[in-house]
């Protein structure tokens, strides 16, 4: 029987358990929490490839970032929000508000969704829950 060096095998062995060590690393899980729309919320990414690898942590603060802008724009109970301050004008003039931008694309999903779900489901209901104190 003919004999294998020690380091034909040993050696590619080797690499082998060093590339499945930095794959697993590369591919650990990175999250992070924070508040948003007035609840906890927590973005985890579970897979990157190499270019993300230092990147996921930047991608989650800046999807936390996106949402912090959302939220002052549709904000239903920060009375400064632009969702509130259009409401409030319009209302001063006696006319609905004219919605724009994600305002508007939220709006028409949430409608959507109500007929959707025959009225299970009603996002014009924040004024009897204000009234109701629940």
């Amino acid at each position: 029987m003919k004999r294998v060096p020690a380091g034909a095998v040993i050696l590619p062995l080797f690499f082998s358990v060093i590339l499945m060590f930095t794959a697993a690393c590369e591919n650990r899980p990175v999250s992070d929490g924070a508040e948003v729309f007035r609840t906890a919320c927590r973005i985890t990414i579970y897979e990157g490839g190499p270019g993300l690898a230092g990147g996921r942590q930047r991608l989650i603060r800046s999807a936390f970032e996106e949402l912090a802008a959302l939220d002052k724009v549709v904000d239903t109970v920060d009375p400064e929000s632009d969702l509130n301050r259009r409401v409030r004008d319009a209302a001063a003039r006696g006319m609905l508000p004219e919605l724009e931008g994600h305002a508007a694309k939220i709006y028409s999903r949430s409608m959507a969704m109500a007929d959707f779900f025959n009225g299970a489901f009603d996002p014009t209901i924040a004024p009897l829950v204000r009234l109701w104190n629940i």
